[in-house]
């Protein structure tokens, strides 16, 4: 199975359907659709395909689907080339997914953060039906639905010739955006640069993509002493340290619902929106609110003594899946310590409950 990149401009082809189409696949299932490879004569039934949109804003993966058979060739699309003659190719398309970029801009996976993350993929593609390489198709898969666990642990997954400047570079990229799709907080390991403590195998990740076209997932690789990730970092100049305890405060490990001025942002896609965060945002909220849950009141101190000090979950009440581009978050205004149970519950509908909803729940229950 091959994978290509069909595309669609609204500027040059209007699609009015497309936002009840995005919904009616969302609810009914999967659709069929005649879709122009622009000339192209590879595609063949199975073969999995993404819908770049181009253009206009959003612009970005909105969709995607497999070819129910081959290619084959038909009058153009637009009315007055085929009116001249002109053919072109085709494929039926059954799209399982499209998302709704216009009412949801969100939901889609934008051409920047396929730009960033995913350097060897060309967003600028001048033709439908664009062959992209196992290696690349497989990241942009898991960009898309970063639930489906795609990648096993190897120790062979990086290229060999990453430098101190690829390094660098993901130190840069790390303080500008934080943790990548796939990666929680590093718990053990700290990389030490000039002050500051960053996680080795995101830095590793990132320092791959001049080489390997892409970031690299945490599924793919181990971390830890003795291992090419580790070594890479070492043989770079860079010093790994054990990591500090310090306010240990502890994030959202669900990365999915929830997911610094405070910048937040920068899409990740999933079947839900995914963004990434930072930190210190996190550590300002609970320095306001303390460690305890803004719903039951439960305080890990107090239950697990020194063990359970510091750490809290932080919700953020208005979900950044709702948010399309990057924002600045207010700790006290925007976020709030919840209990890992609590922070569950929260999520246990879309949109979440408000804290006061389910301290309303809470409370009905204790007096049941």
């Amino acid at each position: 199975m091959a994978t290509y990149l069909i595309t669609w401009n609204p500027a040059v082809w209007s699609w009015p359907e497309y936002e009840s189409t995005a919904r009616e696949i969302a609810m009914e299932g999967p659709q069929e659709f005649r879709w122009s490879l622009g000339g192209g004569k590879q595609v063949k039934a199975g073969d999995r395909l993404f819908l770049l949109r181009q253009g206009v804003e959003p612009k970005g993966i909105v969709g995607s689907g497999s070819a129910v058979g081959d290619w084959f060739a038909d009058a153009h699309f637009l009315p007055e080339r085929a009116a001249a003659g002109e053919r072109t190719t085709y494929a039926i398309v059954r799209f399982d997914r499209l998302v709704d970029g216009t009412a949801s801009p969100g939901s889609v996976l934008p051409v920047s953060t396929l730009n960033t993350l995913i350097p060897g993929l060309n967003t600028n593609v001048q033709q439908s039906g664009t062959r992209i390489s196992e290696d690349i198709a497989l990241a942009v898969e898991q960009m898309w639905q970063p639930t489906r666990r795609i990648y096993l642990k190897r120790d062979d997954a990086f290229p060999a010739g990453i430098t101190r400047e690829d390094v660098l570079g993901a130190i840069e990229w790390f303080r500008s955006h934080g943790y990548p799709l796939t990666f929680k907080d590093s718990t053990d390991y700290d990389v030490l640069h000039e002050g500051g403590r960053y996680p080795p195998k995101v830095l590793a990740s990132l320092a791959a993509r001049r080489l390997r076209g892409r970031f690299m997932f945490s599924d793919e690789f181990r971390g830890g002493f003795g291992t090419p990730c580790f070594r890479l970092l070492e043989d770079a100049g860079f010093q790994i340290a054990p990591k500090v305890d310090g306010a240990g405060i502890s994030p959202s490990p669900d990365g999915i619902d929830d997911p610094t001025d405070y910048a937040e942002g920068t899409l990740r896609q999933a079947w839900v929106n995914v963004y990434e965060r930072n930190p210190a945002a996190r550590s300002a909220c609970v320095a306001h609110y303390g460690c305890y849950c803004q719903v039951c009141g439960f305080n890990f101190e107090d239950r697990y003594g020194k063990l359970g000090a510091g750490f809290i979950h932080v919700h953020h009440l208005i979900p950044l899946s709702e948010i399309c581009e990057s924002y600045q978050v207010d700790p006290v205004r925007d976020l709030r310590p919840v209990c890992p149970n609590c922070h569950s519950m929260l999520h246990r509908q879309t949109p979440p409950f408000t804290i006061e909803e389910l301290k309303s729940v809470v409370e009905r229950e204790k007096s049941g």
